[in-house]
């Protein structure tokens, strides 16, 4: 009986044995499996990251050069603006220096048509006497007031 005891234990042991056997083996099917998926998840990564950082250096480049037009037209609005400056400054002088002669030449011409208007106003008031002309007389004043064409007196 001990016998038949110790056999059943060697038997129960052997199977035991073919049983962790077996599961060695499919730990290490499975080990294979899983490093074979690893390193195509792997490569699949690394490709996507490739694709990914050359699409970044991509849209680096393009924002890059966008950023390059776009300094180089700010710079060439500030030169633009800097130089309408310029001409408005030079401008505003000559304006003021055209005002100053306007001015001066307003005051010359203002002095010789009040001498003008002196020695006319002597001449209407001869023209004056006469009252049997039909002719509509013209009265000159000076054109700073207004035209003559205004200072007909029509009868």
């Amino acid at each position: 009986a001990r016998k038949a005891k110790q056999d059943k234990a060697e038997q129960i042991i052997e199977e035991l044995m073919d049983k962790v056997d077996e599961c060695e083996d499919e730990i290490e099917r499975m080990r294979d499996m899983h490093e074979e998926q690893m390193s195509a998840l792997r490569s699949v990564h690394e490709e996507a990251v490739g694709a990914k950082d050359r699409e970044i250096v991509s849209l680096k480049r393009l924002h890059e050069e966008a950023l390059n037009a776009s300094n180089e037209k700010v710079t060439e609005l500030e030169e633009a603006l800097e130089q309408q400056e310029a001409d408005y400054e030079e401008l505003k002088i000559s304006k003021d220096e055209i005002l100053l002669s306007y001015e001066e030449l307003k005051e010359e011409i203002g002095d010789d048509l009040e001498d003008e208007d002196d020695s006319e106003s002597d001449t209407d008031d001869d023209e004056n006497k006469e009252e049997g002309s039909t002719t509509p007389r013209l009265r000159r004043l000076p054109r700073k007031r207004v035209s003559e064409v205004a200072c007909a007196n029509v009868p």
